[in-house]
């Protein structure tokens, strides 16, 4: 047998794949709870400087529009800047 054969590493335990699974999960936990918490207006007092920002969801509203925008836009220029699929033989 050979050293790498003989070697065990940590994730080879399938307890320890558990684990690193269900800390992954509490680190998002931990991570989304000032999301939540500023979805519901709990962590700061909105002030809006236009009538516009007093939509309740405008930002996320505002980024979708501009990514279906930029897909639209991207699909667009494919159809002139792609070659052939024998272009480089």
């Amino acid at each position: 047998m050979t050293k790498s054969e003989t070697k065990k590493y940590w994730l080879d335990q399938p307890g320890n794949i558990n684990k690193l699974f269900y800390c992954v999960i509490a680190l998002a936990c931990l991570v989304a709870i000032p999301d939540i918490l500023a979805l519901f207006h709990i962590l700061y007092d909105k002030h809006p400087k236009t009538g516009i920002e007093e939509i309740p969801v405008f930002y996320g509203l505002y980024s979708m529009i501009a990514f279906l925008t930029l897909l639209i836009i991207a699909n667009a220029v494919r159809s002139f800047l792609k070659r052939g699929e024998d272009y480089y033989d």
